[in-house]
């Protein structure tokens, strides 16, 4: 089988959207310990919502020094601060 060759078209001026939007739709900076919050898993499997999530809270570790946890529940995920 013969592979084919694929070409890519090169596109000047086309506008970078800004980095780390998504992780900013999540309340991570506002939360104090033991507080959670809900994300439902209409449109994902849970398994790729909470490989999502986890990039999420490590960069908002990172950006808050706060620890952060999270668990499956029924019809999506629940994220607590647990520090």
């Amino acid at each position: 089988m013969v592979s084919e060759r694929v070409t890519f078209r090169i596109e000047h001026g086309v506008p970078m959207p800004k980095c780390g939007s998504i992780k900013r739709k999540y309340p991570f900076p506002q939360m104090n310990v033991r507080d959670s919050f809900f994300v439902p898993c209409e449109f994902f499997e849970v398994k790729n919502l909470m490989f999502s999530l986890t990039s999420c809270m490590r960069w908002a570790s990172v950006k808050t020094g706060f620890k952060f946890a999270q668990r499956a529940v029924e019809g999506g995920i629940r994220v607590w601060r647990i520090q």
